[in-house]
């Protein structure tokens, strides 16, 4: 059962992902929103939705160092495995916007959790609301540049009366696929990463490797099957804005909710993981502002990267 619910669960990411991808391009059109808009707001919640239920959960039996680890390793898989894989699939471009804005803004975020945890050596219920109030500014921002783009495109762009209508006709059958594709993505990750627990913990894995390998990863199982799906179908934008939303949403909604529950206390390890994480994210900004563009070459070393932080996080795990 546990192997026929794993293949059900990968099903419900990769059609759910799909429907996401195809029906938020439609919708970014039909609004006048660019698409790294979309990937940074909706799809990028949607996929972080197994961190912020697994935020929730762990906060509520008072276990969420799980959550800081949870949220500083997706960040990682986000940046190095993610990106990595798409970019050998087919090289990735990196809009200005993304280089100018969003990339900063997401590095920004990290120096700010950063600084938290130096702090108080954990997240307190203050600095969790700062990040809440935070992440509604952020949200306000990304309205505030969605309706810019539109009027700007609205001056540009013109089409005839029956495409405008339908459209807009068309616009809640793409917010309802939408919301689906989230909820099948949502319950495919939730399923593939607590029957691949199951498999582990019944061939002998201890639960130290289970952590770093399998909930690790399997929380960016969304990311990963919407960024496969994206690169497919040529939205670059989409999967970019995606990784970066998620890596965002993480800190500010996930991290922020998680500590309002219960305070988060760090380890005295988790400063190996923050260092990667910062190493990361630099890495990817400076490939990125190369040539606006991540390589296939480029993308091996991402993955990499990721693949050295997996062996050195188990290494350590394991003795």
């Amino acid at each position: 059962m546990d192997y026929l619910l794993l293949i059900v669960g990968f099903t419900l990411l990769i059609k759910g992902a799909d429907w996401m991808v195809r029906s938020a391009s439609e919708l970014a059109r039909s609004f006048g929103v660019s698409t790294m808009i979309i990937g940074l707001t909706v799809i990028a919640i949607g996929t972080s939705l197994p961190e912020a239920a697994i935020g929730v959960m762990a906060s509520i039996n008072q276990t969420n160092q799980i959550t800081l680890g949870t949220v500083i390793g997706s960040s990682i898989a986000n940046i190095t495995f993610i990106i990595g894989v798409a970019a050998i699939m087919h090289p990735l471009k990196v809009e200005p916007a993304s280089l100018s804005r969003d990339i900063p803004l997401a590095f920004l975020t990290q120096i700010v959790f950063l600084l938290f945890l130096l702090t108080g050596r954990g997240i307190n219920r203050l600095e969790a609301v700062m990040l809440l109030v935070a992440f509604v500014g952020f949200l306000v921002y990304l309205g505030k540049s969605a309706g810019t783009a539109k009027r700007l495109l609205g001056d540009t762009q013109e089409e005839s009366v029956d495409e405008k209508r339908f459209i807009r006709d068309n616009r809640w059958k793409h917010i309802i696929i939408t919301l689906g594709g989230l909820a099948c993505v949502a319950l495919g990750s939730e399923l593939v990463v607590d029957n691949a627990r199951k498999i582990a913990m019944k061939i002998g894995l201890s639960e130290a490797v289970i952590g770093v390998t399998i909930v690790a990863l399997g929380t960016s199982l969304p990311e990963l099957v919407v960024g496969i799906v994206s690169v497919s179908h040529k939205e670059h934008e989409l999967m970019v804005g995606n990784i970066i939303g998620s890596n965002i949403f993480n800190i500010l909604f996930v991290l922020g909710i998680s500590a309002t529950i219960h305070p988060i206390d760090a380890p005295a390890g988790i400063w190996v993981n923050l260092v990667s994480m910062f190493l990361a994210m630099l890495v990817f900004w400076g490939l990125a502002l190369r040539n606006r563009h991540i390589s296939r070459m480029e993308g091996i070393i991402l993955l990499s990267l990721y693949l050295v932080f997996l062996g050195m996080t188990i290494t350590v795990a394991l003795f």
